[in-house]
């Protein structure tokens, strides 16, 4: 017998009764488990694996192993998960102990047999959390956001060594910066905002280069160096905003992070001003900066040098100097279509009124209409006409206006002299505007640093280096324009890229080929997109070929983006992306060909009567596909443009999502905000002609409607229904009087269960609120369909993402709700809403709510 082996049965024969279990067949022990995570404990420590077949006696025992052993097992992980259940008394239904978490646990996803994802966000927990965790070894996203946790992270988190998304933010941790965060080297989202973390940032965390997305805003004791930032080259968004700063200064360090789409530094107490070195920072889409002490002309730069830009916060700082004129930037920069939101009221600027009653600064209706929903405001400054006693009626509105126009223009601009500095700090020894008024943090700062008075003098000389700079490349840019930012010339990017795996590039000729030249026999649809063709590829398979109009073609880095994003997109109910083809003017995006179509020409083209069991059965699907992008997706989608027309029919009847040619990723990641316009009317999220923004729960609200198409048989919008032409209202009224049999298409009115299509149309209500706060997430309703479907229909075999096993998308498809909180119950859990982030919390979930409430 071999030491190994030997060592075994050492191991087996000093195990405590309470450890181990052993299972016997015909007087011989053929296998064995832990007990309790104290034998899980015990065994990794003691015997890492065994591996070969070997029979060993013991008087009339006998032992044979026959499989490989290692501690870390699926039962082991369910002996941990279940230990912090009791641990937090909680109750999740489905965590039975000595059971597999990897069938059909809720709130968690499997891959490989390894618990990969963990998702409790605001499941009502409070406690500490516990070493246990570290038994989920393999776990690359873990949430707890939203919970009443509390003391240190446990050291056993390190163990999670391919952690990549970890959200720990709103909870009441109360500790330093946790540094067990160092040991996750390949962390990628980071979301510990509003923890009530406080001391330093230690130093080695501005080394972890595989962080992409990190929000460390609304920790009021926790002090940053802005500097350092700069050394996290793969940065896409970066949220600091109410941090304390060795250095209160924008340093221009941070203009190295090419990457970033996204900064958030608001309430900060910066002061100094705002580098024009941040023109390099050309992928930004959204800059916060509001509520700070920055001085210095208006920087109209932006407007040229960042051409992604959405979003601009410049509220409630002292800027001076005239903005470039409202109509004069609609003309030249799109503006209402290129921006969502754009504030820099509470400054000192000057010149003609934005928008003002004068008409010296003329807008178009579209700009009145978002000045008019609070996206645009630009008031409560210093424009002529506007006399001093109206901006001081305004003080407790500024907050920074601690002085009147005329004072600011004659003893502050005029006289090259420094305003005051944020409350703590200290203005340098004879700093001037030109110098940059750099100020330096006293004994009473939280942060207990002092600002080098050296870098006011390095400050002036910096910004005049680049003021001298700017204007030679200007000199040399004989034939610039402003329009050169926005060209979509092909010359201006690389023809070499990295193409998406798994997607093929087809050639003009490729598809000229299998369409007969584009011929009209092979036209199967259009859309605002473009024409649909079908065609045969040599290898026998039938694709859908959507070739974009004239009108619709985009610039060649937004069609790469999309085709890059589409190739993410691996799910049974999404139409697979397939290939593309792009040369000069043409574009052309390649799918899957769906034999039966959309479900639209199923419900009123007469193709197939849909009976009341495959309808509801679509429906579920449909959900599945928006859980997906709305949550799993890396980064989040949001469709956009939900209907039936747009839920395409495989050989077998299968739904599945289409036309994702104009659906968008959530560039604001934290909550998925799409600010481009799409949709369909009659599916369209009421509250979009409010803020102009799409979220999620506009997708949730379109396909309330869907619901209420598949009980009803009736279009979202018919001018024939005399005053109640909106499907909605129509079937509220309706259900209301006389229940769902009012309602019911009458092609299934003799075969359908009433309970069932009543719980669906209120489903259908709920999704179709007019607030987005009461609708639900998709999560809740798969929750809600899940009690409804028969196992064989959702229990079908998957065909979906390569990065899930077959019983994960099960898991993600049944979305298992928890029960709400009872009176005299112990804790219990409502159903929890999905990973934000990076989202990609992506996905789901970080500063960019349509409040854009700080996180």
């Amino acid at each position: 017998m071999s030491a190994s082996h030997v060592d075994e049965w050492v191991l087996l024969r000093n195990l405590q009764p309470s450890l181990v279990v052993l299972r016997w067949r015909d007087g011989v022990v053929v296998d064995w488990e832990p007990r309790g995570l104290e034998s899980c404990d015990f065994l990794a420590q003691s015997h890492p694996m065994v591996s070969e077949e070997q029979t060993m006696s013991c008087g009339a025992a006998h032992i044979r192993h026959t499989r490989y052993f290692r501690p870390e097992t699926r039962k082991c992980k369910g002996l941990a998960l279940v230990k912090l259940m009791t641990d937090w008394e909680m109750e999740f239904t489905s965590w039975i102990p000595n059971t597999d978490p990897c069938d059909g646990w809720e709130n968690l996803i499997c891959t490989g047999g390894h618990v990969t994802t963990l998702n409790l966000t605001k499941a009502g927990i409070s406690g500490v959390l516990s070493e246990e965790i570290g038994v989920l070894s393999g776990l690359e996203n873990l949430d707890l956001s939203g919970n009443d946790l509390r003391g240190p992270l446990p050291d056993s988190l390190k163990n999670c060594l391919n952690m990549r998304r970890l959200y720990l933010q709103d909870c009441n941790w109360d500790i330093p910066f946790p540094e067990v965060i160092l040991s996750l080297q390949t962390l990628e989202h980071l979301d510990i905002s509003g923890a009530k973390l406080s001391g330093s940032i230690p130093p080695e965390f501005y080394s972890m280069q595989s962080l992409k997305y990190v929000y460390l805003g609304n920790n009021k004791e926790l002090t940053g160096n802005l500097e350092k930032f700069s050394l996290l080259s793969n940065l896409v968004n970066l949220s600091i905003w109410y941090l304390q700063f060795e250095e209160y200064v924008l340093p221009d360090k941070l203009s190295s992070l090419s990457k970033l789409q996204y900064l958030n530094c608001h309430d900060c107490n910066l002061h100094g001003g705002l580098p024009e070195s941040y023109g390099e920072l050309s992928e930004l889409i959204e800059f916060r900066a509001d509520y700070n002490f920055l001085l210095g002309s208006f920087p109209n730069w932006m407007f040229t040098m960042w051409p992604n830009l959405r979003n601009l916060y410049l509220s409630a700082n002292q800027f001076y100097g005239v903005p470039y004129n409202i109509s004069y930037l609609e003309r030249q920069f799109n503006l209402t279509t290129r921006i969502n939101i754009m504030r820099w009221d509470c400054n000192y600027l000057t010149g003609n009124e934005a928008c003002g009653s004068d008409h010296k600064n003329d807008c178009s209706d579209t700009t009145i209409a978002l000045i008019a929903s609070g996206n645009y405001v630009f008031d409560m400054n210093c424009y002529e006409g506007i006399s001093d006693q109206d901006i001081l009626a305004e003080t407790a509105y500024c907050g920074s206006h601690t002085l009147t126009c005329d004072v600011f223009e004659t003893d502050i601009v005029r006289a090259n002299n420094c305003p005051a500095c944020p409350p703590s700090q200290k203005l340098q020894i004879g700093a001037s505007i030109d110098s940059g008024c750099l100020c330096y943090g006293t004994a009473s700062d939280g942060s207990g640093h002092t600002v080098n008075p050296v870098v006011g003098v390095m400050g002036g000389l910096s910004s005049l280096f680049l003021i001298i700079l700017g204007f030679v490349v200007w000199k040399r840019r004989k034939n610039f324009s402003f329009f050169d930012v926005f060209s979509n010339k092909e010359t201006e990017l690389s023809a070499i890229w990295e193409m998406p795996a798994g997607v093929h590039r087809f050639t003009v000729e490729e598809l000229a080929r299998i369409t007969s030249d584009f011929d009209e026999s092979h036209i199967i649809g259009a859309g605002g997109f473009g024409k649909v063709f079908w065609g045969l590829l040599d290898d026998g398979r039938m694709v859908a070929i959507k070739r974009a109009s004239a009108g619709s073609l985009q610039g060649v880095k937004e069609f790469r983006n999309e085709v890059i994003l589409l190739s993410r997109l691996h799910h049974r109910h999404l139409v697979r992306l397939e290939g593309f083809c792009e040369e000069k003017n043409f574009q052309v995006l390649v799918y899957e060909f769906m034999k039966r179509g959309n479900l639209g020409s199923h419900l009123y083209g007469g193709n197939t009567n849909l009976d009341w069991y495959k309808r509801l059965d679509i429906a579920y699907e449909v959900a599945q596909g928006l859980e997906y992008i709305h949550s799993f997706a890396d980064p989040p989608v949001i469709h956009r443009d939900v209907k039936p027309s747009n839920i395409l029919l495989d050989e077998n009847m299968v739904a599945k999502l289409a036309d994702f040619g104009i659906s968008k990723e959530s560039t604001e990641l934290e909550t998925h905000i799409s600010t481009f316009p799409a949709g369909t009317a009659g599916y369209l999220d009421p509250e979009y002609y409010l803020t102009r923004q799409l979220t999620p729960a506009s997708d949730v609200y379109a396909y309330g409607v869907v619901l209420l198409e598949l009980v009803t048989g009736q279009v979202a919008i018919d001018r024939k229904r005399d005053a109640d032409n909106n499907l909605i209202e129509w079937a509220k009224k309706r259900f209301k009087l006389a229940g769902v049999t009012s309602i019911i298409d009458p092609s299934i009115a003799d075969d359908f269960s009433k309970d069932a299509c009543t719980k669906v149309t209120e489903l259908a209500f709920r999704c179709a609120q007019f607030r987005k706060s009461e609708r639900p997430t998709m999560k809740e309703v798969l929750a809600a369909l899940d009690p409804l479907i028969l196992p064989k229909s959702s229990k079908s075999s998957p065909h979906g993402s390569d990065s899930f096993s077959k019983d994960t998308e099960w898991l993600v498809a049944k979305g298992k709700s928890k029960r709400q909180k009872s009176p005299g119950d112990s804790k219990n859990i409502s159903s929890i809403s999905s990973p934000s982030s990076d989202l990609e919390r992506s996905f789901n979930v970080m500063d960019m709510s349509q409040e854009f409430a700080p996180r």
